[in-house]
């Protein structure tokens, strides 16, 4: 578990201390690494896109390897979310929001868990 958290954050540092283009690559280079080292995460991941997909997913399929390397930029962006200038997102439904905030009443926010979602909480603290 330590050693986990202090790989997280060297990426983390290595993140932000990079033109991201680096960084993406350097990433991908890692999930690459994790993909080739990690048998059990392997079958994991062709597990679950077995399922999803209801077909057999072999180990060596480009889409297993491409889940390492999507969650490896994933953990770029993510880290570099932190100390980068707000990004451009529209929120359908501004005024529902607003409303609640004037209120002080809490809701419950809906999304896809698609793409990096964690930057909605975000930007909403933000």
């Amino acid at each position: 578990m330590i050693g986990q958290i202090a790989l997280y954050r060297l990426g983390s540092g290595i993140s932000m201390a990079l033109p991201k283009r680096w960084a993406y690559w350097i990433g991908e280079q890692l999930g690459d690494a994790q993909w080739r080292w990690s048998a059990r995460d392997r079958r994991a991941v062709q597990a679950n896109l077995s399922a999803i997909l209801s077909a057999t997913v072999g180990q060596q399929d480009s889409r297993v390897r491409e889940v390492f390397r999507n969650f490896a930029r994933y953990l770029v962006e993510f880290f570099c979310a932190f100390t980068a200038a707000p990004p451009t997102v529209i929120i359908e439904g501004r005024e529902h929001l607003d409303h609640l905030a004037r209120t002080g009443w809490g809701g419950i926010i809906l999304s896809a868990h698609l793409g990096n979602w964690e930057l909605g909480g975000m930007m909403l603290s933000r």
